[in-house]
């Protein structure tokens, strides 16, 4: 059965135990902090949630964390990386053009399918649509295509994210992914929404234009045929992959 890795960062309330409380008891639940003071008034605030909060010890800075967690779980794990401040999950209606709520049924459905696909694809990281607009998504699976760290389905391999990069570390990742297995799954009918801008805690607490384009220039001298700037979004990207002849 798989797992669900929550980083946490001055975010005690952890609001996304809300939204994924209708999923089996049998699916682990982990909410991961820096220090073990922090450990300490997670636990206080979520007396009656059932999750387990773990110190992780490493660096501050969401880079660290995700590595952090990697390393907990042994090579082979199945695990679901949440933010602490997601909401829900929403997929396209078939009946008119509109985004309806995933049950905690369809959650778990998803996430079990997720990891069939991307076993039976030959890949080890999985995921959903970036942004909660209705009018980009579609029906269409992409393998070639960024997996957003808000909602990210992983089977732990070597692969860590590049700890140069204070934010869009998880282009990064999906990069090294697309690279090693030639792909990755996205389903593109099912968005996460979340608080990232407007919450704070997270990222949020030092998001700058310094820092977003300092993230940028790395992933371009990492990757300069696939990283583009977004003319549409300032301090923001697009990957960009050869079409196979």
């Amino acid at each position: 059965m798989y797992s669900i890795a929550i980083p946490s960062y001055n975010r005690p309330t952890v609001e996304t135990l809300a939204a994924i409380a209708g999923l089996p008891k049998e699916v682990k639940r982990y909410v991961f902090v820096n220090d073990k003071e922090e450990a300490k008034l997670y636990r206080a605030n979520m007396a009656n949630a059932s999750a387990q909060v773990t110190s992780l010890g490493c660096k501050r800075g969401i880079q660290y964390a995700r590595n952090a967690i990697l390393d907990y779980f042994p090579k082979g794990a199945e695990i679901v990386t949440l933010c602490d401040d997601v909401e829900s999950l929403q997929t396209l209606d078939p009946i008119g053009d509109k985004l309806r709520l995933l049950t905690p049924k369809e959650w778990h459905q998803l996430i079990l399918g997720g990891f069939d696909q991307a076993h039976r694809y030959g890949t080890k990281l999985w995921g959903v649509y970036p942004v909660a607009n209705h009018f980009y998504m579609s029906w269409k699976v992409s393998t070639k295509a960024f997996i957003i760290g808000t909602f990210s389905g992983i089977i732990v391999s070597d692969i860590r994210h590049d700890e140069r990069l204070e934010l869009k570390e998880d282009y990064d990742f999906s990069l090294k992914h697309i690279h090693r297995y030639s792909g990755v799954i996205r389903y593109n009918n099912i968005c996460v929404k979340a608080k990232h801008y407007k919450n704070k805690g997270g990222c949020v607490g030092y998001r700058t234009t310094e820092k977003e384009q300092n993230a940028i220039r790395i992933l371009k001298s990492l990757y300069p045929k696939n990283v583009v700037d977004n003319p549409r979004r300032e301090n923001e990207i697009l990957l960009k992959f050869s079409k196979v002849k």
